[in-house]
């Protein structure tokens, strides 16, 4: 029983010694890698979201001190966004129109900037906790589509074609999220957090070919952020 007591002890005395080691930079930067679940929600008659799609983004970013506790989050991210539609459209080929239900999935990839206030709590041990909210303005850099046409009469047809064109150049969302700091030393730490993306502005460009009606949809996303601060 005394063992155990002074074990306890010894570990809470350790994790106050490294929290009173908490060296407060005013820069820090590091690396972090962010799985995602997105999905495209249409704003045009007709048109309906299909399903989640995986993606992933990766970068950098940094911590700007504010004040004690608040900070500047920014650094930049490479994005594979993907989401998926479904509706009716046509299909023209050696002349001929077929009439079907497209299934489109776009893989869209931006090179994103986020600009993000961050709030941290003093350390509990190792560990701190943080939130952050603000924006992310990407700059579209490629896409493509993966095509699956179900007619009303006749075969499946699967396509795939590259939609930089089809893809709006800029996008923008709101960000928020939610985490946790593993202190490694008195500078160095790992960090866990959950962020939602929602966007905010239309991706799509072009018309429906049967209906000529305006393409909208917006992304948003669900991701697992991990990384790790210099």
């Amino acid at each position: 029983m005394r063992r155990c007591f002074f074990t306890g002890m010894l570990v809470i005395l350790i994790g106050f010694t490294a929290s009173s080691q908490v060296d407060n930079r005013p820069f820090q930067f590091g690396i972090r890698l962010a799985p995602n679940i997105g999905w495209l929600s249409p704003d045009t008659k007709g048109y309906s979201g299909d399903g989640i799609q995986a993606g992933f983004s990766w970068g950098f970013v940094s911590d700007i001190a504010i004040d004690r506790n608040y900070y500047f989050n920014t650094g930049f991210d490479l994005n594979y966004l993907n989401g998926k539609l479904a509706f009716d459209t046509q299909l023209i080929s050696d002349g001929d129109t077929t009439l079907g239900v497209m299934h489109r999935k776009y893989s869209m990839r931006y090179l994103e900037i986020p600009l993000m206030f961050k709030m941290k709590t003093n350390a509990f041990g190792l560990y701190r906790f943080w939130a952050n909210i603000g924006f992310v303005a990407g700059i579209n850099i490629k896409a493509k589509t993966s095509d699956n046409f179900v007619p009303k009469n006749g075969k499946v047809v699967n396509s795939e074609d590259d939609a930089f064109d089809d893809i709006a150049t800029a996008r923008l969302a709101l960000r928020f999220g939610a985490g946790i700091d593993y202190l490694i030393d008195k500078s160095t730490f790992l960090f866990v957090g959950i962020n939602y993306n929602n966007g905010l502005t239309n991706v799509l460009n072009g018309n429906n070919p049967l209906t000529h009606k305006s393409q909208r949809a917006i992304p948003s996303y669900l991701e697992l952020s991990l990384g790790v601060m210099f």
